[in-house]
């Protein structure tokens, strides 16, 4: 039970960003920036360790380095962007070389969520 209901919050929770911890800052900073096509936004520490993206309005992805390894995770565990000219974002990812499959593991195949 949400406790808001049972009283008036002075709060209110908005989504504000999401933190991926990554191995290769660079890689993962080309990736989202020059093919998923981010528009990156300014991050307050300087330190080479960070790189900031706007994903919609007043919403971040913050990409962190650090990880020592790649860690595998289920498809369930994903960030759903909204794609539009979608054949020349496949094209994109197939010249780029860049494998996707579809929800049951079909290679170079999509699954139509809308």
């Amino acid at each position: 039970i949400c406790l808001a209901k049972m009283s008036q919050p002075t709060f209110r929770a908005i989504f504000d960003h999401i933190a991926l911890w990554v191995v290769d800052l660079d890689v993962s900073t080309r990736f989202y920036r020059d093919i998923i096509c981010l528009p990156p936004i300014p991050e307050p520490f300087h330190d080479n360790k960070h790189a900031w993206f706007s994903i919609g309005p007043k919403v971040q992805l913050h990409i962190v380095s650090g990880a020592e390894k790649a860690v595998p995770h289920e498809k369930g565990v994903h960030i759903g962007l909204a794609i539009n000219h979608f054949d020349e974002f496949l094209a994109k990812l197939d010249h780029h070389q860049i494998s996707y499959e579809d929800w049951e593991g079909n290679q170079k195949s999509f699954t139509k969520r809308v």
